[in-house]
């Protein structure tokens, strides 16, 4: 084998791996195109909690079973495109925050000597993003006025004659209800890998390998070879 060879060898996924790192894709997309597509179209506003801490989560796990350059990155434009086809009217924004997470991901993840921390720290700043995104675009396209609105409302309904800046509390405690979702969400992203560690440990029965699949799984060669050789005493 040559230099070249070896080398994409090296950078190439095992086979492991790669089931591992198509099944969290895949678990990604279900939850951005069908989870967050359903969301979307109902007009709940809270997609930001449920969709972000589920990619959060995705994230995580990618970055922990699947090591490698630029793996989240390419996770992350792969559920994008499958958002764009399965869940069309997502809108663009929404695209931005997988975007964001993603890229946030690739950074954080870029050592793993931290593994916890940067789940933590994902969790925290992927929500924060989706709260201030929110509030962001409401006064974009409402203005300023929105909350002016707000805040008359709540004060005429109240009857109070002292004016009190009720959309500011709003804001404040949506932004905070965000932050505590993505601490206590990355969190639990965190200690996911060895929870399963110790769910495996705990039921190796159910995970057990039978001899001929976990001699050929051992030695793959040698099953090549033994097939070689049935089938030339099967032609001879």
């Amino acid at each position: 084998m040559n230099q070249q060879s070896t080398k994409v060898v090296r950078h190439s996924l095992s086979s492991q791996n790669r089931e591992v790192y198509y099944r969290l894709i895949a678990l990604w997309v279900l939850c951005e195109a069908m989870i967050g597509g359903v969301i979307h179209a109902l007009k709940i506003p809270v997609s930001g909690l449920i969709v972000g801490s589920a990619a959060v989560i995705c994230i995580c796990l990618i970055a922990y079973y699947v090591p490698g350059k630029a793996v989240i990155i390419r996770a992350t434009i792969i559920v994008a495109i499958f958002k764009m086809i399965l869940s069309p009217q997502t809108p663009v924004l929404a695209y931005f925050a997988v975007f964001f997470q993603g890229g946030m991901g690739e950074l954080l993840f870029l050592s793993k000597r931290f593994f916890r921390f940067s789940c933590l720290l994902l969790g925290l700043i992927a929500m924060l993003e989706s709260g201030l995104q929110r509030i962001i675009v409401l006064t974009i396209v409402y203005g300023n006025n929105f909350w002016k609105v707000i805040n008359d409302f709540i004060n005429n309904l109240s009857g109070q004659k002292n004016f009190t800046n009720y959309s500011l509390y709003i804001a404040v405690a949506y932004v905070t209800v965000h932050i505590l979702t993505g601490l206590v969400v990355g969190w639990w992203a965190g200690i996911i890998p060895n929870r399963v560690l110790n769910w495996r440990n705990k039921y190796q029965k159910v995970f057990i390998i039978p001899e001929k699949d976990k001699e050929a799984v051992l030695s793959p060669n040698n099953s090549k070879k033994r097939n070689l050789r049935k089938g030339c005493l099967l032609s001879g």
